[in-house]
């Protein structure tokens, strides 16, 4: 069961990382393209 437990919160680890850091870059993008959009290019929405 440790092993298990340990994969388990290192995945939660991971997820949680990739989590802020999205949260991270959608913010720049918003600064920058004036959009939240994640996926969507300062052209495009310019």
């Amino acid at each position: 069961m440790t092993v298990s437990s340990r994969r388990s919160d290192t995945a939660d680890l991971v997820r949680g990382a990739a989590v802020a850091v999205l949260a991270v870059v959608q913010i720049i993008v918003s600064a920058l393209g004036g959009s939240g959009a994640v996926g969507e290019s300062v052209g495009v929405v310019a």
